[in-house]
């Protein structure tokens, strides 16, 4: 498989919340939050260039369970894939409170009301795609909807610069904020501005610089063909990383120097969305969110069918045979059973909120 189809499908992976939780930070952390943001991209450089360079011999297996597995024993193998199966349905039910919370911004479609009725419609969709697409389909559909995704952020930006009114003004005002005084940033005082503190961004850095062989990211160097791929695909997954932190700091400084008043603790994308400044705009960026959620959502769920069919399957089965169109049936049926299980999840936590 393409070198770039995989870094796409990675970034596609992890990238599901983007919009709906970066724009509000950088509105209001701005220059802050785009230094916290770099500890995603340094966690896979570091990766890159101490880990994935010596997992030559894991070359081969399909999951990370296995590998451990080869590792430690029968186990530690269907102890880790058991975890992994339980990230993946927490992380696939996040991705479908996100689109519930992006439906709920559309408000002719009364999202509250039929809130289940989304939740098992969308869930469904993407389920029965991952049964009938498989690994090379998930993520090839991961590369159209970031380019997709990607194409929206610059249409963004040029519409609310468009609509702009007394935009240099409006630009000074927003460089001389205090959120982009280096000086307030670089203090060791923790009592009144933690959040604004170098130990925070300290603290901040050490924890998310630590590779945490999530089930879905770590699928992706499995997918590679060699290490020295594999090494390309993180490494430049945290450059492309990098570049849209940046975008979203564009778009950010944008929406500011538009003369955009946003109401305290409102969601940026929230805000955005119920702008009107052309038409198609608020269905072009729904579209686009919605689109990542799901390159998210499959992800982890063929992960998740992956991780049964390969390492928890044989072990309920008793079978040490595996063939190719073995796998795929039990693949199959657990892609449904993971989707099923997260949809009641989903259900059940939405009531609860």
């Amino acid at each position: 498989m393409s070198t770039w189809v995989i870094i796409v499908s990675l970034i596609a992976t992890y990238g599901g919340n983007f919009l709906h939780t970066q724009l509000t930070g950088y509105y209001y952390q701005r220059l802050y939050m785009l230094l916290l943001s770099l500890g995603s991209p340094l966690r896979f450089y570091l990766a890159s260039q101490f880990i994935i360079v010596r997992m030559k011999e894991w070359l081969g297996d399909f999951s990370i369970a296995e590998s451990m597995g080869r590792l430690c024993g029968r186990s530690v193998r269907i102890l880790t894939a058991i975890f992994g199966i339980i990230v993946t349905i927490a992380k696939i039910s996040a991705q479908f409170k996100i689109s519930l919370i992006i439906i709920e911004s559309i408000t002719s479609c009364n999202a509250p009301a039929y809130a289940n009725y989304y939740t098992i419609i969308l869930g469904l969709l993407v389920t029965a795609y991952t049964i009938l697409g498989g690994a090379r389909s998930v993520a090839l559909t991961d590369v159209y909807q970031f380019c997709f995704f990607s194409i929206c952020l610059p249409i963004l930006t040029f519409t609310l610069l468009y609509n702009s009114q007394n935009t240099w003004i409006n630009w000074q005002k927003f460089v001389n904020m205090s959120q982009f005084n280096l000086s307030q940033i670089a203090t060791w005082d923790i009592s009144p501005i933690w959040d604004n503190s170098l130990v925070h961004l300290f603290t901040y850095f050490i924890w998310h610089s630590i590779f945490t062989f999530d089930p879905a990211q770590i699928q992706r160097f499995y997918m590679s063909s060699s290490i020295q791929q594999a090494t390309k695909v993180f490494f430049k997954s945290g450059t492309i990383r990098i570049i849209f932190s940046l975008l979203f700091l564009v778009v950010i400084a944008a929406l500011y120097t538009s003369g955009n008043s946003v109401p305290p603790k409102q969601k940026i994308l929230d805000y955005i969305i119920q702008l009107n400044h052309f038409p198609g705009i608020k269905g072009l960026l729904i579209t686009a969110i919605i689109a990542l959620c799901i390159s998210t959502v499959d992800s982890y769920l063929h992960t998740g069918s992956v991780l049964f069919a390969n390492d928890i399957w044989p072990f309920i089965s008793g079978s040490r045979e595996r063939t190719d169109k073995y796998s795929l049936r039990v693949v199959r049926i657990s892609s449904g059973l993971i989707g099923i299980a997260t949809i009641l999840i989903t259900l059940h936590t939405y009531e609860q909120y």
